[in-house]
C-alpha cells in the first residue's frame, strides 16, 4: 500500500489521473509476483509453464477485447453515450469469453461449473424444501 500511494504521489504529476492508473497497476503486480514468490515457497512449485501459458492466452483475450471495443467507439462515436457504453460492455465481454473458451481457458470452464452448480443447489432446494 506504500508503494502505491508513494508511485501516485510521483506520478501523478506528470500523467495526473492516468499516473494513479499507472501506479496501482505497478504496485498490484509487484505485489502479485511477491505473492507468487511465497506460495512457489510453501507449496513447492507453481507449475510456472501452466500459469505462463493461461497469463499468455488472457493476454491474448484481453488484447481482442481492447481492439474490439476500440473499433466499436470508433464506428459509434457518433452514437450517444449510453449507446456506446452498453454496446462497448455487451461487445467486450462477448469478445473475451468467446476467445477465451476457444483457446480453452480454465475460467471459463471454472464460470460455466459454477453455473452449472448455481442451477443445482437451487433445483435442489426446491426439491429438497418443501
Amino acid at each position: 500500500m506504500l508503494l502505491n500511494v508513494l508511485l501516485s504521489l510521483l506520478l501523478m504529476r506528470s500523467l495526473a489521473h492516468g499516473g494513479l492508473a499507472l501506479a496501482n497497476s505497478l504496485a498490484i503486480s509487484l505485489e502479485m509476483v511477491g505473492l507468487l514468490w511465497i506460495l512457489r515457497k510453501r507449496w513447492g512449485g507453481l507449475e510456472a509453464r501452466k500459469l505462463l501459458r493461461a497469463a499468455g492466452q488472457q493476454g491474448v483475450s484481453a488484447a481482442a477485447m481492447g481492439t474490439a471495443l476500440i473499433i466499436f467507439l470508433g464506428v459509434t462515436s457518433s452514437q450517444g453515450g449510453l449507446t456506446q457504453s452498453v454496446g462497448g460492455i455487451l461487445l467486450s465481454a462477448g469478445v473475451y469469453f468467446a476467445l477465451s473458451a476457444l483457446l480453452g481457458l480454465g475460467s471459463w470452464r471454472c464460470l460455466a461449473g459454477k453455473r452449472a452448480q448455481l442451477k443445482a443447489s437451487q433445483w435442489g432446494s426446491i426439491v429438497h424444501h418443501p
